[in-house]
């Protein structure tokens, strides 16, 4: 396919768009390089990331809707295989395995029918109260300043702090529940040092642990 074909059907290299969402000014606005992508290459791929980018709302609604072809089974692994140090700390967990955002029908399905149990009209409308009683928390926390970074003091720890509550994680090891997500979801960056990586494949381990022995408490 041509440049001129690739341009005229949507589908082109995205090097002239200087896509990296790891990048500080992607992070702080990702929204302009979206607006230029959706009108000059609304789908291309990205070399340094070796990856697809869609970015127009049709296009990612046939993506998603369409495992066939679009598979999200280990969509969020690391491509490059673990230093030995980060695989010795991980043996001393339990293997990964596939979760609601990194699998497809059946398991997506079976996965997806067990979270919704908790997410049901009635069960959210019963944790209405305890919900505005977490947000009334976090804003008095911050009200007298008269300002605040609104994800990093309530966008963030609201959701955080609700699902913890539903996974049964009691709220004085909240702390800890919010650096191993950070953590696990470090992981999955590009370029991290072995020692960060270590770090990272250490709360990832207490983390297993930790919701093992919840698990037994619970049986």
């Amino acid at each position: 396919m041509s440049e001129a074909e690739k341009r005229a059907t949507g589908v082109c290299p995205g090097e002239h768009l200087d896509y990296n969402p790891l990048g500080v000014e992607h992070t702080e606005n990702p929204y302009p390089l979206f607006e230029r992508a959706r009108r000059e290459a609304p789908v291309f791929f990205s070399p340094p990331f070796n990856l697809w980018v869609v970015t127009r709302y049709d296009d990612i609604r046939t993506v998603l809707k369409d495992p066939a072809r679009f598979s999200s089974a280990q969509s969020t692994a690391v491509s490059a295989k673990p230093p030995a140090e980060v695989l010795e700390v991980m043996a001393d967990g339990w293997g990964e395995v596939a979760t609601l955002v990194t699998s497809d029908p059946p398991d997506h399905t079976r996965f997806r029918s067990l979270i919704n149990k908790a997410f049901t009209p009635r069960r959210v409308a019963e944790r209405e109260g305890r919900i505005r009683q977490i947000a009334n928390e976090l804003v008095d926390q911050f009200v007298v300043d008269g300002k605040a970074d609104f994800i990093w003091q309530f966008a963030y720890p609201l959701p955080m702090t609700v699902i913890a509550e539903i996974l049964g994680v009691p709220r004085s090891d909240m702390e800890r529940f919010k650096k191993w997500s950070d953590h696990a979801v470090e992981r999955l960056s590009v370029g991290l040092s072995v020692e960060r990586q270590v770090e990272c494949a250490r709360s990832i381990v207490d983390f297993q642990h930790y919701f093992a022995d919840r698990i037994e408490e619970r049986r």
